[in-house]
């Protein structure tokens, strides 16, 4: 018999909610290859540097 921890237990329910928080952003389509770019390059404090934030302009003329 397994037991798990309050740590363990809001790890698995933080993994999850982040789970089911992707599947609902691409619910219709899997991720282009330019959103998961942007997903890649985005720091959660500072957003884009600006290389990234002129490829990101640059692929979205093209």
């Amino acid at each position: 018999m397994a037991t798990e921890t309050a740590s363990q237990m809001k790890e698995t329910v933080s993994a999850d909610a982040k789970k089911e928080k992707k599947q609902t952003k691409y619910k219709d389509a899997p991720p282009t290859a330019f959103d998961l770019f942007k997903m890649c390059h985005c720091n959660s404090n500072t957003s884009f540097n600006e290389p990234v934030k002129n490829v990101i302009a640059e692929m979205e003329v093209h």
